[in-house]
Parts: C-alpha cells; sequence; structure tokens
C-alpha cells in the first residue's frame, strides 16, 4: 500500500541566518517516506526566499515550494498559507531556527498511522549554550503542555505538531487574530470540535533554538503573558474537557513555573548568572504582559469574543478555498525572480516564526 504524503510547512520571516541547518536536517532524513517541504515567508526583507530557491535548486530529488503569506504578518497566517498550498493528507509542522531529528519524520509519520494529531519532543540541549538551558524551562520534553486555564487541555508547541490535513481544515487552521500562543488555541480548537484528542509521540524530536539575548526573553515572556491573558479571556467560558482527553505522559503547565527546588521565580538558584538573569527576565515578562493585558483589554475593547461552536468551522483565515493555492515553485528560476521582487516586501521585521 502507498504510503501517504506528508508536507512539512515552515513559516519562516527573516530567517537566512537559521534556516540553512533546518533544511539540511530535513534534506537528510532517514526513511522519510513520502513528502513535500512548503515555505510559507512571511514577508522577508533578507535573503530567506533566494535560500529556499536555491535548496530547491541544489535538491532536485525534492518536492520544495515557497509559498508568498506576506498579505498578513503572523506564525499563524503563514503556517495557514502553507497548509492551503499543502499536496499531502498528513501535515507536520517545524520551525524555521529549530532543528529536526534525523529520524524525525519517519517518527511523525508512525505516529499518524493510529492518531489523527500528535506532538513529539522537544529538547534544548543540542543548540543552545549551557546558560540559556538553565534560562528557559522547556517545555514539551517528557508530556504534553497543560494550561491550569479552561478548557484544561492538553496543547503543544507548533514547531513539532503533525495532524490530518481533514483535521486542521475542519477548524479553520490557525486563528490569525491570536498572535502568540496561536498552536495553544488549534490545539484546543481541534481537540474540542472535532473530538480528536492531542496524542503524546515522544519518538519526533526537534531541538530548540531559545532566545540568545536577555533582551530577547524578556521580549518573548511579555507576549506569552500577553497571549496567555487573550487565551483565558476567550475560553473563560469553557467547561473543563480535561476529563475526556488525556493525554500520555506528564502533563506540564502554561503558566511560568518557578526556578525549582522551593525557589520562587525572581529567586532562581545560585548561580546567579546570566541563566538566573534570563530565567527572572522571563519570568518577569509573561507577568507584566499578562498583567498589563488583562487590564487594557475591556479599556480598549480588544477583549476577544468568547468561544462558542460556530467558531469550530471556516475557511483558513478568509483565504481562498483548498483548492485554489497561489503557491510559487522554489527553483533557481524562483530565486531569481524573489530576488527582482525584493524591493516590494514589507519593510518591517519581526520574530522567526
Amino acid at each position: 500500500m502507498t504510503e501517504p504524503l506528508i508536507s512539512v510547512v515552515i513559516a519562516a520571516l527573516d530567517a537566512e541566518d537559521v534556516l540553512p541547518r533546518q533544511l539540511t536536517a530535513l534534506a537528510g532524513q532517514h526513511e522519510p517516506g513520502p513528502w513535500e517541504l512548503v515555505v510559507a515567508d512571511n514577508g522577508s526583507s533578507d535573503g530567506t526566499r533566494e535560500l529556499v530557491g536555491r535548496f530547491a535548486a541544489d535538491h532536485p530529488h525534492l518536492s520544495v515550494r515557497l509559498v508568498d503569506a506576506s498579505d498578513r504578518r503572523g506564525a499563524g497566517h503563514a503556517r495557514n498559507t502553507g497548509v492551503r498550498a499543502a499536496r499531502g493528507d498528513l501535515v507536520a509542522f517545524c520551525d524555521a531556527d529549530d532543528l529536526v531529528a534525523p529520524d524525525w519524520l519517519r517518527a511523525v509519520r508512525a505516529g499518524l498511522v493510529d492518531h489523527g494529531f500528535i506532538a513529539g519532543t522537544f529538547s534544548s540541549r543540542a543548540l543552545n549554550e549551557e546558560w540559556l538551558q538553565r534560562a528557559r524551562q522547556v517545555d514539551q520534553v517528557d508530556g504534553l503542555q497543560r494550561s491550569t486555564a479552561p478548557p484544561h487541555l492538553p496543547h503543544a508547541g507548533a514547531g513539532n505538531l503533525a495532524v490530518r490535513r481533514d483535521l486542521f481544515l475542519a477548524v479553520g487552521g490557525f486563528d490569525p487574530e491570536c498572535l502568540h500562543l496561536e498552536d495553544t488555541d488549534l490545539c484546543w480548537r481541534i481537540q474540542m470540535c472535532t473530538g480528536e484528542p492531542l496524542a503524546w509521540w515522544p519518538d519526533a524530536v526537534v531541538q530548540m533554538q531559545l532566545r540568545g539575548s536577555l533582551r530577547g526573553m524578556a521580549a518573548q515572556g511579555y507576549r506569552w503573558g500577553v497571549a496567555a491573558a487573550w487565551l483565558r479571556a476567550r475560553y473563560a467560558g469553557v467547561d473543563d474537557h480535561s476529563g475526556a482527553h488525556r493525554p500520555a505522559g506528564r502533563p506540564q503547565q502554561t503558566a511560568p513555573a518557578a526556578a525549582g527546588g522551593g525557589h520562587p521565580w525572581f529567586f532562581p538558584p545560585r548561580p546567579w548568572d546570566g541563566g538566573a538573569v534570563g530565567h527572572v527576565l522571563w519570568q518577569l515578562g509573561w507577568r507584566v504582559g499578562h498583567r498589563v493585558h488583562q487590564v487594557v483589554m475591556p479599556l480598549t475593547g480588544r477583549r476577544p469574543a468568547a468561544f462558542r461552536a460556530e467558531d469550530c468551522s471556516g475557511g483558513l483565515d478568509g483565504a481562498a478555498e483548498p483548492g485554489q493555492r497561489p503557491v510559487q515553485e522554489a527553483s533557481s528560476e524562483a530565486a531569481s525572480r524573489a530576488s527582482q521582487d525584493a524591493g516590494h516586501r514589507a519593510p518591517e521585521r519581526g520574530e522567526v516564526a
């Protein structure tokens, strides 16, 4: 029996410096079965698009495509654009700045045989210095993540997530209004709307790149705190679904964890070095972002609409139907066209998805 095609979707924004190692890792997969790569460019102003074109030209045996997702900023929108262009019945997401294990695709394929929605293991050991590893507790190491807020369902990061395409389309994909923790939102909606549980598949391993500066850690903590407040407001009236979807593995919390050993978040264990400072700044950023957004939402009218059953359907953030795929083939000709079009790209810079 013919194995199904897996579409690997990467959302990228100004990822020229980090994307090459991820592309190399994907090209070197062991026994991956049939697969394709779709890179959704979210409006890069560096050489990301040209890089993908060169990679496709250097690997003619691979199916590599570049999709223009510059019309709206956000990793969720870019991934939606990539899925809309995908040809496979199975979709696997990974991030531009991470590194998939050599057998990642084989593990993903095995997990999707009996499950429709899976998440794998994150590790921070390979790509980060020791002090960075101490600064951030990496979730999804030995189990799915779990939130203390409704709907109390497991969730996972989009950097190591795979799903049947029909399930993804059934809920309308990522919500483009959710600019951060959009993967948490997607995980909850798929489970609530389709009844498909999120399965823990530890054999699918991805090495995660952490923020490498103290400023970047604080900024990421702030953004995630804002997003956590947004999600809490959106799902405040949703019943506890945790009993219906109990994943294998130890659930982990979305809210920032303490430093460990009984220490409060603002006084981590020694040594008091860059790792400890980074830990405190990330935690502080999260708490400030969460609290500020809780106060600002009702004052500005930016509180999200409460989640309803009607939110379970709809197209990929209002885009074309799945059959209409505005895809740019990644090739040497595509790289040339991308170079000529460089002056027309959006000038803003943002976070690599």
